[in-house]
């Protein structure tokens, strides 16, 4: 009786789920108060994801039984940006910063080269943009290609909300891209909900303006061009996106095309060479932006980490030089990520064509998945390039992370804090993430078991 109620109002369950979730961002929104932060926002916030994993649920179990509007999602998806549009940026204020790097670049002077609070940037010392740019005694941490969109939008006006509709902008434009290629992939459409209802991403996007959304419509393109078998166009946009983020790199080589698997591999090789050459070539400063990107992938917030902690944590215990545990940390699983890209390309590599582009998706997500837990650094910003994946890839695990990362914004509570790593925001977190992931795991593994039919069991 039940799952036929459930069936026969599809449609009703969406919109009430829709305009619950609008609700909470809402209350969200306006409780969020960064000089005195409490529990409340947190409440609202898990309150929203909580009703997005459950239309999650509903579209696993019931899609292909009951009706749910596409046009609904995408509506109420745009709605929810809207809400955060419209308010001040809740824990970040890297708008400001946006808009302080693209006025300074199109005076001429490199974000690279100077801190905002230098002297010799006295002009432009104004009292609406510079008193809330964020770290004013330190040089830009944006990557290349950041500052040049910062920059060209910084030509028709340095207003900083105008950077906040940009990202917006690009941030609709990768849900009709992963909508089309939804429909390309055979799949629901309606998984497009992973993408547009998540909670972190449009925290991150439309309430901070996050340039990682950058990455992210880039990478989605180029996935795109990928999947319908145009690998070089998809070569060139994930070259592109991995200047913005260090993700994008490992999976590179699985854009290839088994038909011309070697020019096909070389010329993506080049194109990502030629792209990093000319977008890190910045005179008198290539150093700066080159050591950055490198250490996003070595060093960074450990205390927010997942397996990379817990091996450091085991190399302190073996030696009593801290610094000597973290380089051994750092090598392990650098060793461990690099082992398993092999042997994944090698199987990826083995696949005929058709089975090669069915699979690629997944096997994208697979390196994505690796890389993340083995980094060293893991915070909301990071994990954004691997929600459009998960479009295709819906694991449950993944999902719950995105919603437990938003924790870190939450981090200056006092039972959210601690010295050891165990005892920290990490445990929060990991501890519920990991046993997701195993769950998933065992009933998959189960799952297969029971698909496989011995040949002996079908004698007569």
């Amino acid at each position: 009786m039940m799952q036929k109620l459930l069936i026969r109002f599809g449609w009703l369950i969406l919109m009430i789920s829709g305009l619950g979730m609008a609700y909470l961002f809402y209350q969200f929104a306006q409780t969020v108060d960064r000089e005195d932060l409490t529990a409340t926002p947190l409440i609202f916030y898990g309150s929203a994801f909580a009703v997005y994993g459950l239309v999650l649920w509903y579209i696993r179990r019931f899609w292909g039984k009951s009706y749910l509007s596409l046009e609904a999602i995408v509506l109420f998806a745009v709605l929810f940006r809207l809400i955060f549009l419209f308010h001040d940026p809740l824990f970040d204020d890297s708008v400001y910063r946006q808009a302080w790097d693209g006025k300074v670049f199109n005076a001429g002077i490199h974000p690279y080269e100077i801190t905002p609070s230098s002297e010799r940037l006295r002009g432009f010392q104004d009292e609406n943009i510079y008193p809330k740019v964020a770290d004013q005694n330190h040089v830009s941490q944006s990557p290349p290609v950041s500052l040049y969109f910062f920059r060209a939008v910084g030509l028709f006006t340095d207003f900083p909300p105008a950077y906040r509709i940009i990202i917006l902008l690009f941030d609709i434009a990768t849900i009709m891209i992963l909508i089309s290629l939804l429909r390309y992939m055979e799949r629901a459409t309606a998984w497009i909900a992973v993408y547009a209802w998540n909670p972190l991403l449009i925290t991150e996007s439309d309430g901070h303006a996050r340039e990682m959304m950058i990455g992210v419509f880039i990478f989605t393109a180029g996935l795109s061009f990928s999947l319908r078998c145009r690998s070089l166009y998809g070569g060139f946009f994930t070259a592109i996106s991995s200047t913005v983020h260090w993700l994008i790199l490992p999976v590179i080589p699985f854009f290839e095309d088994v038909r011309s698997r070697w020019k096909t591999w070389a010329g993506m090789a080049l194109i990502t060479a030629a792209v990093w050459m000319i977008v890190y070539y910045t005179p008198d400063y290539l150093p700066f932006p080159v050591y950055n990107h490198i250490s996003a992938v070595w060093c960074g917030q450990e205390n927010n980490s997942s397996l990379f902690v817990g091996i450091q944590y085991l190399y302190g215990l073996a030696v009593t030089d801290a610094s000597a545990a973290f380089i051994a940390a750092r090598t392990t699983a650098f060793v461990l990520f690099i082992t398993a890209w092999i042997i994944s390309l090698f199987l990826y590599w083995k696949k005929p064509y058709v089975s090669q582009k069915q699979n690629m998706i997944r096997f994208v997500y697979v390196i994505m998945m690796f890389a993340l837990v083995l980094s060293p650094v893991m915070n909301p910003a990071v994990l954004l390039i691997m929600i459009p994946v998960l479009c295709f890839c819906p694991s449950p695990a993944w999902i719950l992370l995105t919603g437990l990362s938003g924790l870190h914004y939450f981090h200056s509570l006092e039972w959210l804090s601690g010295n050891e790593w165990y005892q920290s925001l990490a445990l929060y977190i990991y501890a519920p993430f990991y046993i997701a992931l195993s769950v998933s795991l065992t009933a998959l593994w189960i799952k297969k078991r029971r698909a496989f039919h011995h040949p002996e069991k079908h004698h007569d």
